[in-house]
């Protein structure tokens, strides 16, 4: 086995598979890595962008002509009809009064930890309770009422329980790693049946040399192979030639010693 493992790790083809191998397994690594963050981004960016326009429809909702009572009942059922649809994703509601007063709502949505929402854009971030973690998306909108000499903030919240969407982005990552893996395959066969075709030379070569051993000396001819292969093949043709020419300078030394010694050793014999 240790000699069997260790003709296998001197084998060119082994070297050379390892040579081209190695650096896809890295890229298919990074590639795997990359594909999980580019599906986390991904799901996360459409998650604040849908959470975004669910608070500005409902913020457009509060900002109406009709009387206070309807439009906060009014925005209750849009916020509503948005959980039914969110549904699978535990998503919750919260509008509050600046005091922090809930009007309609889940109450257990915290307000922002740091400072309330102010602007056009919501303000994110993430909150655990009892059921787990959430995202929530918390905006301020102007609220007027016919009592109140000018108009006073209300604040929106919509939570959504982040499992869901950790599980399609899973759900994404992993086709992405299926696709990279089947294709990383395919390379792989492509580069074996590569090296196997770029090493027949060798195996001619190989070849040609085994048939010198019971026959004759005679050159090595590579009509189409690689240049290395054929400067290795005239290489060898050079050294052929050089031992072709001691070996019928060898027969020729021992035909002429033979026909030296032949007439002397007749004599010899006819004493």
């Amino acid at each position: 086995m240790k000699n069997l493992r260790q003709k296998i790790e001197s084998s060119l083809r082994y070297s050379l598979l390892r040579l081209v191998l190695l650096p896809q397994i890295i890229v298919w690594m990074l590639g795997s890595f990359a594909a999980w963050q580019i599906a986390q981004s991904y799901h996360a960016h459409e998650r604040d962008h849908l959470m975004r326009e669910q608070l500005v429809l409902v913020r457009q909702t509060l900002q109406g002509s009709e009387p206070p009572a309807f439009r906060l009942q009014k925005a209750a059922q849009v916020l509503g009809v948005i959980h039914s649809l969110e549904s699978p994703i535990g998503m919750r509601y919260r509008i509050s009064s600046p005091d922090g007063q809930v009007l309609s709502g889940d109450a257990s949505i915290p307000m922002p930890p740091n400072e309330p929402p102010n602007g056009e854009d919501p303000l994110f971030y993430d909150t655990t309770d009892g059921s787990g973690k959430r995202h929530v998306a918390a905006l301020s909108t102007d609220f007027t009422t016919p009592a109140a000499a000018g108009s006073y903030k209300l604040y929106l919240m919509i939570a959504q329980d982040t499992t869901l969407y950790r599980q399609r982005a899973a759900a994404l990552a992993r086709n992405m790693l299926l696709a990279l893996a089947g294709l990383a395959l395919m390379v792989s066969a492509l580069v074996y049946l590569g090296v196997q075709r770029g090493l027949q030379p060798l195996h001619q070569l190989e070849k040609e040399i085994e048939e010198m051993q019971s026959g004759a000396l005679h050159r090595i001819s590579f009509a189409q192979a690689p240049a290395e292969i054929k400067a290795v093949a005239h290489a060898l043709n050079q050294m052929l030639a050089s031992l072709n020419k001691q070996v019928d300078g060898e027969k020729r030394f021992i035909n002429d010693a033979a026909h030296e010694l032949r007439t002397p050793l007749a004599g010899l014999i006819s004493q």
